[in-house]
């Protein structure tokens, strides 16, 4: 609730998810799953991004390098790649020589509709509302 991702980058066939941790010095895990977490929701709830790539950045700016590595799970979203402010453009460069498709049109993208999980009560309205309350009992 109230989470927004740090940066939406629609480049060539990828959707890369980007979450900056400013001056932090190592790859935290909560901040990994953060990353992860928003990349899963592009896939499941925004429509344009059900049927292609999308790849999690992490970056923490003062953190030693890492050798940036893509691996895809089967719905094709990425395993959170972490990175630092100096190997950020090589990360993006190399997730963008792994990636098939065709180009993403950011703009339509963009217009696309996101529908997140309904809160308890949506749901709730929603199954109720598909049924009646009347009573056919015989006391």
């Amino acid at each position: 609730m109230g989470r927004r991702v740090d940066v939406i980058l629609v480049l060539g066939s990828v959707i890369f998810a980007l979450e900056f941790k400013v001056g932090e010095t190592d790859y935290d895990r909560a901040a990994i799953e953060q990353v992860w977490d928003y990349a899963l929701d592009l896939k499941n709830f925004h429509e344009a991004s059900h049927n292609v790539a999308i790849a999690p950045i992490l970056v923490a700016t003062e953190a030693k390098p890492l050798s940036a590595k893509f691996e895809a799970d089967a719905d094709n979203v990425y395993r959170p790649v972490l990175t630092n402010a100096d190997n950020f453009r090589k990360a993006l460069d190399l997730g963008l020589s792994m990636a098939m498709g065709s180009a993403l049109d950011a703009q339509a993208w963009a217009r696309a509709s996101y529908r997140p999980t309904p809160t308890i009560i949506e749901a709730a309205r929603s199954f109720y509302a598909q049924h009646s309350v009347e009573c056919h009992c015989s006391f």
